[in-house]
């Protein structure tokens, strides 16, 4: 593998006494702490009596170290709410956060930023109309948040708009694509460009359609590319650069009543169709992000057909790779799920809403809706000496 490539998850097979599952409350009292086993004391527990197995991921970049989702818990969030817009200021290593739809407030226009350590909402003079869908990224050139789109119950957005850091800015290029939600929107870094790709749009027909579009945005105005290959068209998939190997890279999304799990590069120049070894299900509305500390793109999520998706996966030049962590985020948190790299903790967060049903007084039923976060940690295992030394 190249210098500077993220190192491959690789899995130890680890046997375990079925006590094990008896005891500590399972993996709530495996106890996730600092020092943990050496490459030694690993290699041992292969040759323990089999009453029951499982794979343990260990991470090949320092023997010991296993990946597990771990919530993290703010003092308090911004208002719960469904289908917001997530993206990385890497200028400033904070996280923006704007709008969506919540079940008790409606659509929401409102501007938050996180460090990864509590919740900041900006006070502006302007904003977009409140939305939902709508594609948020930060363009690193500029210094600016870019937002396109988004839906509101009744409008569907084809409106763009800058936030500078502290104030919203409508800008009025002279092209423009049609108005759409559930696009992907990604900054690719070396050409300072914005590129957005497909999403569900109105062309004119009864019905909204799956676009298969692209447009670059420049800071000013946005241009439609035609190259010679694109993937098909689709809305809820993802896209992402990575710095590390130069590629934008789109993965999934949906399609009329089909799902889909194909990857495309795009080189600046033309789309290019992987054929990789391994695939993720086929999915729609996930989270994807790329981890700098790791130089790896990373999945989370997502619908999968009548089911919401748990795993995760990760890109490693050639192939997908999933990470069975230990410990991962409720299904509940997958539909819509978001992905953003956060430079504190130095990995990704997971940040999603759901909601709880209850009966009220008046045995109505209601609703209470929150926000959750989760970290993708690397930590160290303290059980397993305790168990078989």
């Amino acid at each position: 593998m190249k210098p500077g490539k993220p190192k491959p998850v690789i899995l130890i097979s680890v046997t375990l006494f079925t006590l094990l599952c008896c005891t500590s409350g399972a993996w709530s009292g495996l106890g996730y702490a600092a020092g943990g086993v050496s490459a030694g004391e690993a290699a041992g527990f292969m040759n323990q009596p089999i009453l029951s197995s499982f794979s343990l991921p260990v991470s090949s970049e320092l023997p010991g170290l296993f990946p597990l989702w771990k919530q993290l818990d703010f003092s308090s969030f911004p208002p719960a709410r469904f289908g917001f817009s997530l993206t990385l200021n890497p200028v400033n290593e904070v996280a923006l956060l704007f709008g969506g739809l919540s079940s008790t407030l409606g659509w929401l226009n409102d501007l938050w930023m996180t460090d990864g350590f509590g919740w900041t909402q900006f006070q502006t003079s302007h904003s977009p109309d409140p939305r939902d869908g709508a594609s948020l990224i930060y363009d690193t050139a500029r210094r600016e948040a870019v937002l396109f789109g988004g839906f509101n119950g009744y409008i569907l957005f084809g409106d763009t708009w800058v936030f500078d850091g502290v104030e919203w800015i409508l800008k009025n290029p002279s092209h423009s694509p049609i108005p759409r939600v559930d696009a992907c929107m990604a900054y690719d870094r070396d050409r300072n460009l914005m590129i957005l790709f497909g999403g569900l749009g109105d062309t004119g027909g009864n019905d909204w359609e799956a676009l298969d579009d692209m447009w670059v945005w420049d800071g000013m105005d946005w241009q439609q590319q035609f190259p010679t290959h694109r993937p098909s068209a689709r809305f809820g998939a993802n896209m992402a650069y990575d710095p590390s190997r130069h590629m934008m890279i789109l993965f999934g999304g949906g399609v009329g009543g089909g799902l889909l799990n194909d990857t495309w590069f795009w080189d600046g120049n033309d789309w290019i169709e992987q054929q990789p070894l391994h695939r993720p299900p086929v999915r729609a509305n996930f989270g994807m992000t790329y981890d700098e500390n790791k130089q790896a793109l990373v999945i989370y999520g997502g619908q999968g057909g009548p089911y919401n998706l748990t795993d995760t996966w990760q890109w490693d030049d050639i192939d997908w790779l999933q990470i069975p962590t230990m410990q991962q985020p409720p299904d509940r948190l997958s539909y819509r799920a978001s992905l953003v790299y956060l430079p504190a903790y130095q990995t990704v967060m997971l940040l999603n809403d759901y909601r709880v049903k209850h009966i009220d007084i008046d045995s109505h039923m209601v609703f209470s809706e929150h926000l959750e976060a989760w970290l993708l940690r690397y930590q160290y295992l303290n059980f397993l000496p305790d168990i078989f030394h």
